[in-house]
């Protein structure tokens, strides 16, 4: 959560061998606002419950999942919903914070593979490598609408 660090940045430093290799366990969690911390403190007290109370646990941490049934205050659902009550759709700033997203079923599946195939005390990262920007999204959910010739008036 937040930015990750390499536990051994003074060893680059100064110059020392370094592993280059990304290990989850081993990285520091840095989250840089505050609900990326709270979600960091959730998989810290997970893992205190593990080695206080021998606890049998497996941690996941997920992307942004979308689909039916989703809240609608969040992007898709909700520019979705004013699409079709013909509303502009609100970008804030220039659209440029860019996100993972991973369907709904594809989440469900993979987090049916961490409870029974997932090994007791491991992390899992559900979810996808790729990043869209909020722009990116805006433009598909326009698209899928067949309003791609119309894009600027759609969005504020």
């Amino acid at each position: 959560y937040g930015e990750n660090k390499e536990p051994d940045q003074e060893a680059k430093k100064k110059g020392g061998a370094v592993d280059n290799k990304f290990d989850e366990k081993s990285s520091m969690m840095l989250p840089t606002n505050p609900y990326a911390a709270t979600k960091a403190a959730a998989e810290l007290i997970v893992l205190s419950y593990m080695h206080s109370f021998k606890l049998p646990a497996i941690i996941t941490r997920g992307n942004n999942v979308y689909g039916p049934r989703q809240y609608p205050e969040k992007l898709i659902p909700k520019f979705i919903h004013r699409l079709e009550r013909n509303q502009p759709l609100c970008v804030h700033g220039k659209g440029t914070p860019r996100r993972s997203y991973l369907y709904v079923e594809d989440a469900a599946a993979a987090y049916e593979k961490v409870l029974f195939e997932g090994k007791i005390g491991e992390v899992y990262n559900v979810g996808t490598e790729s990043e869209v920007s909020v722009l990116q999204v805006t433009k598909a959910i326009i698209k899928a609408f067949g309003l791609e010739k119309e894009e600027e008036k759609w969005i504020q």
